[in-house]
């Protein structure tokens, strides 16, 4: 499943700088609640107060081969805000210390997004490779575009893999694809209210590779073949009787 959020880089000024760090919280904030909400207690179960939450299944790392189930872009741009933030104390740099919402998020060449992403990636992320960087770590996740050539932040995908596969039955399949649609459309709602974005519940939407559309692609054939023999016996009834 993948959640896009669309996010241009709107007006400017103070009216552009809220807007970014909104949509900083929102992706932040949703990230976090995905995770908490995949997390069971101790008992292995969730609280009835807490809501269905079983769409959320999440994958373990190992059965995604050493991956992380869940990856969030904003998570280790907090991340490395924190640790430049850290070396600015430490050397006691003038000037060097970063917000977090940043107000100055993306997407000129000084802004914190864009020196995060041309940043290397930290030996402590579990995709490290010697001489990476961020961007190449992050390019399925982040998407931007030229705009009257200035360049902006156009989606950020956090990417969550289930337990649940292509392979379960197009009935559990198509549920949970009307499950994922009700749970993003009610944060996004929630969040949209909360961060004064209106339009935040049409630009996020919940998706995958191919799964969910295999699921309908599965009921449709299963309906044609049914009205297919349907059809069928009508006809042979029709020879026969004449």
């Amino acid at each position: 499943n993948y959640v896009d959020i669309f996010a241009s880089a709107g007006g400017s000024g103070k009216d552009k700088s809220n807007q970014q760090k909104s949509i900083q919280r929102v992706i932040a904030t949703f990230c976090d609640f995905l995770e908490e909400a995949a997390e069971p207690d101790e008992s292995g179960e969730r609280g009835k107060e807490e809501g269905d939450f079983s769409h959320l299944r999440m994958a373990s790392e190992a059965d995604l081969g050493g991956q992380p189930s869940l990856k969030c872009v904003l998570r280790d741009f907090k991340a490395w805000t924190e640790k430049m933030n850290a070396a600015s104390t430490a050397t006691n740099k003038k000037g060097g210390r970063k917000e977090y919402p940043s107000g100055n998020f993306c997407c000129e060449k000084d802004s914190d997004f864009v020196q995060f992403l041309e940043a290397p990636m930290p030996p402590e992320n579990k995709m490290y490779q010697a001489g990476s960087r961020n961007m190449e770590h992050f390019q399925d996740e982040v998407f931007f575009d030229r705009i009257d050539g200035a360049l902006v932040l156009r989606a950020v995908v956090i990417e969550i893999a289930l337990k649940a596969t292509w392979e379960i039955p197009y009935e559990d399949g198509i549920k949970l694809d009307q499950i994922w649609e009700r749970f993003v459309g009610d944060f996004a709602a929630r969040a949209a209210k909360t961060e004064n974005l209106p339009d935040l519940p049409d630009a996020m939407f919940a998706t995958d590779m191919f799964a969910f559309h295999w699921f309908y692609v599965q009921e449709a054939m299963n309906a044609e073949v049914f009205d297919g023999i349907k059809l069928s016996l009508f006809l042979a009834f029709l020879v026969l009787l004449f």
